[in-house]
């Protein structure tokens, strides 16, 4: 689960706008992976709720990839980003849903 990824312009992102804009913001944090290579480990991403009336909340974008090991990667990308600029608003934060079994 991505948290604090600003909206896209259009009023509903489709799975593919939500991917790639997903993919340039893990671009960012990991450079020296290319964004093919990014493109190709999310399976799918898609923003999660409703937009409520006129109000401008960012929705998380939930994305699911096809290996475990770059997840965790990316995950710990994004901490060591956030703990590196604490102030900064433009964070994004990460977390990871786990099935009721685990």
């Amino acid at each position: 689960i991505f948290r604090n990824v600003p909206n896209l312009n259009s009023t509903h992102e489709s799975f593919e706008e939500s991917r790639d804009f997903l993919a340039d913001k893990i671009h960012k944090v990991m450079p020296d992976t290319t964004k093919k290579t990014i493109l190709a480990k999310i399976e799918r991403a898609h923003r999660s709720g409703k937009q409520l009336g006129d109000h401008k909340q960012i929705l998380p974008i939930i994305a699911k990839f096809t290996d475990w090991q770059f997840s965790e990667k990316v995950k710990s990308k994004f901490i060591t980003e956030a703990q590196s600029h604490p102030q900064s608003k433009t964070n994004i934060y990460v977390s990871q849903m786990y099935s009721a079994i685990t």
